[in-house]
């Protein structure tokens, strides 16, 4: 059993050796492993867990490198073809002085977009408990077609299915074909990991809650309502869960749910105070997705209707760069799942995909969905002190000292 496979392409990152540049007035560039569900699949090893990989590379040294990468980090590479009819995708990466990125693609076409629905590794999608995407591997045939059917493959074999469509507009023809396509994929989607920024591109409303609400309902069908969670990382604000295990909640209801708890999350908030964490000259970054700001902590919870709708802070760090923030997420956002859902009593006598299942998913409370979202907002976090996307991504042991020195602070705070 594979705890995590994720789909999808795989290249090499060149970033600027100079902060603050644009990539015409970078000096030079240095060489590095990345794309978005690669960097999970490391991630997932990273935090102690199985993962494999299903994409395309070329057959060139790029290539062999990138496999020689996911085999030395422990990822199974099974799923891994090379295709000799084009190259492996580069990216060049150039950071501005506040940790976010400038990207330029060469991928006309690259071999992840070559990537035939009859080279997809069948086995390892049985084997996986759950099965991870994104939406540039959508964007073009033969490799659309591939995403598609592995997610159907293993939705059949009992895996949940995890999409995070990490939109990166000038590899799609047109803003209205990315969005169309970005959510008739969400369809399938057990869980579903997008930016602010990205949730109102895909919705048409800078409004969270109206926003959730629009997606669940573009995710849903007839013959399969969209009953999934809905994760958005929400820069400095951290991120939120909404999750519909019944009925749909319309945007104003959770907004007039909110409105009638405030006092008692405020309070509850005056304990939560989070220390800043140094690490460096950076800006400040909760590590779910965007810029982070202030050292205080918020997050509400409640249950209405069929929705749990969770608000959790990030963590404050000095971010150096933000490569990967939103990979490392998605990464401790999954091993969270998987960790909660296992070891709840109920699931001791299931199989270990039964541990996992959308109904278990659902069946998470509020305190192991802040357990959950908490670990991936530490990893998220913690990516973003050092250079790099799988460079940067922590161990279990890297992030469990860091929210264990976050407690110790968080408590003396407390005791003042």
């Amino acid at each position: 059993m594979i705890d995590v496979v994720a789909m999808g392409e795989l290249l090499i990152d060149f970033v600027s050796v100079a902060t603050g540049v644009s990539l015409k007035d970078s000096p030079g560039f240095t060489k590095a492993p990345g794309g978005a569900p690669a960097n999970v699949a490391v991630g997932v090893r990273r935090l102690g867990r199985t993962s494999g990989f299903i994409g395309k590379v070329g057959n060139d040294d790029f290539g062999v490198f990138l496999w020689e990468t996911l085999a030395r980090e422990g990822v199974d590479t099974r799923g891994v073809k090379y295709e000799d009819r084009a190259r492996t995708m580069l990216a060049f990466v150039s950071l501005r002085d506040d940790g976010e990125r400038e990207f330029m693609f060469y991928r006309h076409p690259s071999a992840d977009m070559l990537l035939e629905p009859s080279e997809v590794d069948v086995d390892l999608l049985t084997e996986a408990r759950v099965f991870h995407h994104g939406s540039i591997s959508l964007i073009t045939e033969p490799s659309r077609s591939a995403t598609l059917a592995a997610a159907r493959a293993a939705r059949a074999a009992g895996a949940l299915i995890s999409y995070d469509p990490n939109i990166r507009l000038p590899l799609w023809p047109a803003p209205d074909e990315a969005r169309a396509v970005i959510l008739a994929a969400a369809s399938s989607a057990d869980i579903i990991k997008v930016s602010e920024e990205e949730l109102a591109f895909l919705t048409g409303t800078d409004d969270i809650a109206e926003g959730v609400g629009r997606l669940r309902t573009a995710a849903s069908s007839a013959a399969r309502p969209a009953k999934c969670a809905i994760v958005v990382t929400r820069g400095r604000k951290g991120c939120v869960l909404a999750l519909d295990d019944s009925d749909p909640v319309s945007a104003r209801d959770v907004t007039r749910q909110r409105e009638v708890t405030q006092q008692h999350d405020d309070a509850r908030r005056r304990r939560l105070t989070e220390p800043q964490v140094p690490q460096g000259n950076g800006a400040q970054h909760d590590g779910s997705g965007g810029q982070g700001g202030g050292s205080e902590r918020h997050d509400s919870g409640r249950r209405g209707r069929g929705e749990l709708w969770l608000e959790v802070p990030g963590f404050s760090v000095q971010t150096v760069d933000t490569t990967g923030a939103g990979d490392a997420f998605v990464a401790g956002l999954l091993v969270g799942v998987i960790e909660e859902a296992t070891s709840r009593k109920a699931a001791a006598a299931a199989t270990a995909k039964e541990m996992i299942a959308k109904e278990t998913l659902r069946a998470l409370g509020e305190a192991e969905w802040r357990r959950v979202l908490t670990l991936a907002n530490a990893v998220g976090a913690l990516c973003t002190t050092k250079y790099g996307a799988i460079p940067a991504l922590p161990t279990m042991e890297e992030v469990r000292a860091f929210l264990n020195e976050c407690e110790k602070r968080g408590a003396k705070d407390a005791n003042r």
